[in-house]
């Protein structure tokens, strides 16, 4: 079902392409008549009678292009299933195959054939940036066979969940607090064999239920809530974390580092489970006095 939305909003992405050509294709003709003498099926007289319009009219010509390049990946990406990206970036392939098609089976100036190309990638990520969802979520959870206190100690105190994630080389803290609304820290990881440094904030816990941790890094702003849930005799881990672009490149990058961001998360809370399961000596977060 999904590869069926994802094939119709492909073909509407095409199909708003191709109107907006044709609708400036139609001003075109109205404006600048083809003479009774030329016949379409003519590659030379087309060719001939193309190189005789003015600037005017070959702008007209780019100009549908243009707008075919911003609305097909536009149109595709937003009647896609979870505004996927690929169904954008298939109907702005295929709106460019035309325009090649176009160019290839009648003679344009050179200036015209080149812009009408670069046109495709540079208005197709507009387009496909400007349909890109404003929040992109990533949830994933574990049972864990340990009480929810060990749990629940371990995702909401930094030293803790530290030690159960391998790839964290460094925390350091930023606040008085280690504990609790209004902690911050900076933690250092290794990703892709490269240590990154994230400034991360408490801003909210529910002792034993909940912890929120707000971070802002390369222009998002990445929201991740732990909740814990007694749960036959075990302890229901899930972790939501929402991704909110604060500019135009993040909007555009988001969704494109998501799929690697959601294997770190997966990795982070299979190395959390594991590490509850098998310590014994958790240790309890201190309260601030």
């Amino acid at each position: 079902m999904r590869i069926l939305r994802y094939l119709l909003a492909v073909l509407l992405g095409v199909l708003a392409g191709c109107f907006a050509v044709a609708a400036f294709q139609v001003v075109s003709v109205f404006a600048f008549p083809m003479p009774e003498s030329v016949s379409i099926d003519n590659r030379q007289q087309m060719t001939e009678w193309l190189a005789s319009l003015p600037v005017t009219a070959k702008l007209l010509v780019l100009a549908g292009w243009a707008l075919a390049a911003f609305v097909g990946p536009l149109i595709g990406r937003l009647t896609a299933a979870n505004r996927s990206i690929w169904p954008g970036v298939g109907a702005g392939a295929i709106l460019l195959g035309f325009t090649v098609l176009s160019l290839i089976s009648i003679a344009h100036p050179l200036w015209l054939s080149v812009c009408g190309v670069m046109v495709y990638p540079i208005l197709g990520v507009l387009g496909l940036t400007l349909a890109a969802p404003r929040e992109s979520v990533v949830r994933a959870e574990r049972q864990v066979a340990a009480t929810t206190e060990v749990v629940f100690a371990c995702v909401s105190d930094v030293r803790n969940f530290a030690k159960a994630v391998p790839h964290i080389t460094n925390i350091e803290y930023l606040s008085e607090s280690q504990y609790g609304v209004g902690t911050r820290f900076r933690e250092t990881r290794l990703m892709n064999g490269k240590e990154a440094a994230t400034e991360l904030e408490v801003t909210e816990l529910d002792e034993n239920r909940l912890v929120r941790i707000v971070s802002v890094a390369g222009g998002t702003e990445w929201d991740t809530v732990f909740t814990t849930t007694p749960r036959d005799g075990a302890t229901q881990m899930t972790m939501h974390m929402a991704a909110r672009p604060l500019n135009f490149v993040a909007l555009f990058l988001v969704p494109l580092i998501l799929p690697m961001v959601s294997t770190a998360v997966e990795a982070d809370m299979d190395a959390i489970k594991a590490y509850c399961e098998a310590e014994d000596s958790v240790q309890e977060p201190q309260q601030e006095s």
